[in-house]
């Protein structure tokens, strides 16, 4: 379902060549929020509390953790 996808722009009436999508999931599938939430899941799992920080640092630790994924 996510093997070789690609994407066009459409500019001026002209479309562009393939463009290889490398990351990211598509807009509007179903399995998009599935996704979302098993991998932010998985961040506050790992990043763990952070010792003298509130609830909105731990959000912030944890969605730079989404960038190691």
């Amino acid at each position: 379902m996510y093997d070789q996808s690609t994407c066009n722009v459409l500019h001026k009436n002209q479309v562009s060549e393939p463009i290889p999508v490398l990351s990211g999931v598509k807009q509007g599938c179903v399995l998009s929020p599935l996704l979302f939430n098993v991998t932010l899941d998985q961040c506050f799992s790992t990043a763990g509390p952070r010792p003298g920080t509130g609830p909105w640092h731990q959000l912030y630790w944890a969605a730079r953790g989404l960038r190691k994924l």
